[in-house]
């Protein structure tokens, strides 16, 4: 008799636990997926100065290089200051550029290169902009499985605590 009892305790309190795992796994996942796909501003300073001759250039790093984010420039731009016409090209920019230049940075996924025209270019530069970076959806794949798995323990642990109910009303 007693060992009967007992049994149906540690039958019911293994369905709980079971419930108890998915449902942590559930909120375990959700926590995973919110950091792994959570987008964040990077504010950037850049400044400095470089002389060129001819057909010579100059790569001005502005996006960081990642394999497990995607940043674009969110706001801000880049003030040139050059002695000599010097030609821009990014992304979506390619302008030749003489004296003092502002460069709206909006929506840039590349770096911009600087090429002189003349020897002895002087070209400086100072920029203050805002870089969003957005993970790549990849990241949420473990925390998609974790989820699935916590789903399937959820649902077994509450079939597993309805049919012991069931059980104990018609013994």
């Amino acid at each position: 008799m007693i060992k009967k009892y007992l049994f149906k305790i540690t039958r019911v309190s293994k369905a709980k636990f079971i419930l108890v795992i998915g449902i942590t796994l559930v909120f375990l996942s959700i926590l995973i997926s919110s950091f792994a796909l959570e987008e964040y501003l990077v504010t950037k300073k850049l400044s400095g100065s470089v002389k060129l001759n001819e057909g010579e250039s100059f790569i001005i790093n502005i996006i960081p290089s990642s394999s497990t984010s995607y940043a674009y420039v969110y706001n801000g731009s880049l003030y040139l200051n050059s002695t000599a016409p010097v030609i821009v090209t990014g992304e979506k920019l390619q302008t030749v550029f003489y004296n003092q230049t502002k460069i709206d940075l909006r929506g840039l996924t590349s770096n911009l290169v600087i090429r002189a025209l003349k020897n002895g270019t002087a070209v400086s530069y100072n920029g203050f902009f805002e870089i969003k970076v957005k993970p790549y959806y990849f990241l949420s794949i473990p925390s998609i499985f974790i989820l699935i798995v916590g789903m399937v323990f959820s649902f077994m642990g509450v079939y597993q605590v309805i049919l012991e109910r069931k059980m104990r009303h018609y013994q």
